[in-house]
């Protein structure tokens, strides 16, 4: 599914070490929509969240090329089989 050519963005609880996080309010105590749209706007539209869209890219290949999550897969069944 992230692999779709209509995918530009995941907001998730969490991601990968350098993707974007959106920052907390502090005093609010949660994500505001004014915080979450600024966000959205940086990594989607702003230049200096380009290095955001250029890692998707990269990582697009990532989650297109199922032989590889087949061995990720499988990689990991073997390793819970072997350490029960």
């Amino acid at each position: 599914m992230l692999s779709h050519d209509s995918i530009g963005l995941v907001v998730t609880h969490s991601g990968w070490i350098e993707w974007y996080v959106i920052p907390w309010d502090e005093t609010e105590g949660f994500f505001t929509k004014e915080i979450v749209a600024k966000s959205l706007r940086l990594v989607m539209e702003d230049e200096e969240g380009k290095v955001y869209r250029e890692n998707v890219k990269e990582m697009k290949g990532v989650f297109e090329d199922m032989d590889r999550q087949d061995r990720y897969v499988h990689s990991f069944v073997d390793y819970l089989v072997a350490n029960r």
